[in-house]
């Protein structure tokens, strides 16, 4: 059975409560910001268990169930204002990881400017071997493109 959309807007409304607890322990938390960043971790699980509860399955089910009951002509007024309010929270958990890995970056590492000299570093090449930063520069290329995946859920 599909759930009701009195049950999605009560999900969205408890997922919202979930990001901004989790905000708010960030914020009163004096820890450094790679520390904090651990403090949203379990948010994740409480989202899978709130939508559990709800007898949604995964957030793709959650965000059809939104998309489809917004859709509606007679669109329920608490469905509109719980997705408000987690569109709203989203916004609010972007932007503080956003700022949070920003500040771990400075924390960590000063930051480079353009034509100053990186520091040395390794990685693994596609087949295992420690290739360093220096090796490569050793060939003569005329620079180094690093590029960083992320993802934070």
């Amino acid at each position: 059975m599909a759930p009701t959309v009195d049950s999605i807007a009560g999900a969205a409304v408890q997922l919202s409560n979930a990001v901004g607890a989790a905000l708010a322990k960030i914020k009163e938390s004096a820890e450094d910001s790679s520390t904090k960043v651990k403090l949203l971790g379990p948010v994740i699980e409480e989202q899978r268990r709130i939508l559990n509860d709800h007898g949604i399955s995964s957030f793709g089910e959650f965000e059809k169930l939104i998309e489809t009951s917004m859709c509606e002509k007679s669109v329920s007024s608490a469905l509109v204002s719980a997705t408000d309010q987690l569109r709203a929270a989203e916004n609010q958990w972007r932007q503080v990881l956003a700022d949070l890995e920003a500040n771990a970056n400075r924390e960590t590492r000063p930051a480079l400017s353009l034509g100053d000299k990186a520091p040395n570093f390794q990685l693994s090449s596609t087949g295992g071997k420690l290739i360093s930063m220096a090796d490569v520069l050793a060939g003569r290329p005329s620079g180094i493109l690093l590029v960083w995946l992320r993802h934070f859920g």
